[in-house]
């Protein structure tokens, strides 16, 4: 059942192959036929012998034998003349074999690419998780550290420009920090754990000169 549903889907497809199993189809239709009426003949012929005990005609047991030569041409003729077409066949399945191996290998290299891709944006999001704790931290220093930042107005009087100047820059080199981790992400898991670390000391440092400020 499943050669006839493959020959059905293969002729159904059109294409030379196609036109070769139809014709094909035709061609084994006929031998068999000469094949099946002969071997009937034969079969009759064998009954009279052996069964029935009565003469047969010599002649048709020769022109029986004659035929079944005719027939054995036939089939010589038509096996060589499919053995031609395997050599053109064969080339044509070739090429389909490397397109699909090609198919194939761009598709695993596509979810492979995938596969990276996630893996990474997995990382990215382990550092950012891993950051939000010092952005806060950073975001609360600063709010501690501005109010400082500004003298006494008979001394040095800040404008209001010049602060947000100062804030903007302030921001800016957290922000710095922040790009710089993201932009590591591809590298090991235990540098950016201890740049991470390193970073909290830092931290851990300006609180307490701030402090004792």
């Amino acid at each position: 059942r499943s050669l006839s549903a493959a020959k059905l889907k293969v002729i159904e497809s059109g294409g030379q192959f196609a036109e070769h199993c139809k014709s094909h189809e035709n061609k084994f239709r006929e031998l068999s036929s000469k094949f099946t009426r002969l071997k009937e003949e034969a079969q009759e012929l064998h009954r009279d012998v052996t069964m029935r005990r009565c003469l047969t005609r010599r002649g048709r047991v020769e022109e029986i034998v004659r035929e079944c030569a005719a027939l054995e041409e036939e089939f010589r003729l038509y096996t060589d003349e499919i053995e031609d077409q395997r050599v053109r066949f064969d080339y044509s399945w070739d090429e389909m074999i490397q397109r699909v191996y090609a198919e194939q290998e761009v598709f695993t290299s596509q979810v492979n690419d995938v596969v990276c891709l996630r893996d990474e944006n997995k990382r990215l999001m382990i550092i950012a998780q891993q950051l939000e704790p010092y952005i806060r931290s950073i975001t609360a220093l600063m709010e501690r550290i501005s109010p400082k930042l500004q003298a006494p107005a008979q001394t040095q009087a800040m404008t209001d420009s010049q602060v947000d100047i100062a804030d903007n820059v302030n921001m800016n080199t957290v922000l710095g920090q922040i790009l710089d981790q993201i932009s590591k992400c591809n590298k090991d898991d235990q540098q950016q754990q201890q740049q991470l670390q390193q970073q909290q000391q830092q931290l851990q440092q300006q609180q307490q000169q701030q402090q004792q400020r």
